[in-house]
C-alpha cells in the first residue's frame, strides 16, 4: 500500500488481504472497520485542519487525526498497524460517512463496525478523545478488535 504524504491523505481504503494473508475468518468476511474523522473531506478542509492542528492544537476537534497524522500524512506506524488488523478498513470523513452509509448521528471521531446488520460503535469519540498517544490508540483498537473477533467466533 502506498503511504506517500498528501493533503488528501485523510482518506484511503486498506484491504489487508492485498499482498498478505488476511486473518479474517469466513464468518468475518462481511465485516468492515470504519475509522471516522471529525472533519470534512476536501483539499480546503484538509488544509484548514492541518493549520488548526498546528496553530491551535488544544482546540482541534479530531484527536484521531491528531494521533494518526503528522504534517506530511498518515504516520507509517499507524498505517502498518491498521494494515495488520485482519479486516478491510476504511478511513472516512464525517461527510463521507453520511454519503456512503447514511449515518448522521454519530459522535466523532470514532471506530465503527459495518456488517450486514448495519453500523455499530466499537470505540467512542469520548474514548478516542481521552487518549494522549498513538500507542494508547493502538492498544485500545487491538483490545476492541480482539473482543469483536471473539464475539464473532461465539456466534
Amino acid at each position: 500500500m502506498d503511504h506517500h504524504p498528501t493533503l488528501e491523505a485523510f482518506f484511503m481504503t486498506v484491504n489487508p488481504a492485498e499482498g498478505r494473508q488476511s486473518r479474517a475468518k469466513a464468518d468475518e468476511t462481511d465485516i468492515r472497520l470504519l475509522f471516522v474523522y471529525n472533519a470534512d473531506s476536501g483539499i480546503v478542509n484538509s488544509l484548514k485542519d492541518l493549520l488548526h492542528k498546528n496553530f491551535s492544537p488544544s482546540t482541534y476537534q479530531c484527536n484521531l487525526c491528531a494521533l494518526t497524522f503528522n504534517n506530511t500524512g498518515m504516520r507509517s506506524e499507524w498505517a502498518g498497524f491498521v494494515d495488520d488488523l485482519g479486516y478491510p478498513i476504511e478511513f472516512l470523513h464525517r461527510d463521507e460517512l453520511r454519503e456512503r452509509y447514511g449515518v448522521t448521528d454519530a459522535y466523532l471521531p470514532a471506530l465503527l463496525r459495518k456488517d450486514p446488520s448495519g453500523v455499530s460503535v466499537i470505540i467512542t469519540a469520548e474514548e478516542i478523545n481521552g487518549l494522549w498517544t498513538l500507542g494508547e490508540l493502538k492498544g485500545l483498537v487491538s483490545i476492541r478488535v480482539r473482543e469483536m473477533r471473539e464475539g464473532t467466533e461465539d456466534s
